[in-house]
């Protein structure tokens, strides 16, 4: 269950939350993204994330922030470099659909 209630993020994600968005203004390197975005947790794993209308995702990823993919055929997910490099198969198609 993800929550954009800043209430149920506790200190950590709260530092990750302005740290997503301090990278959103100066070192962007997502593609998808919308101006629309918005912060959120997964309760379930606790990552913060930035999403938008369209369920675009970025997460951060060695100081910069990056666009995430989940594959649809092995639920492979990670920022767009660690994807590329340990996507199998079926990934390919994910990359193909969101560049």
């Amino acid at each position: 269950m993800n929550t954009q209630d800043l209430e149920k993020f506790g200190h950590r994600e709260l530092l990750e939350a302005a740290r997503l968005l301090l990278m959103w203004q100066h070192y962007d390197r997502t593609t998808a993204l919308k101006s629309d975005a918005r912060i959120e947790l997964s309760e379930n794993t606790g990552l913060v994330f930035l999403v938008d209308s369209a369920c675009n995702m970025a997460v951060a990823f060695e100081g910069e922030l990056w666009d995430y993919f989940v594959c649809q055929g092995c639920d492979h997910e990670a920022a767009a470099p660690e994807f590329r490099e340990y996507a199998q198969p079926c990934c390919i198609k994910t990359l193909k659909e969101c560049y």
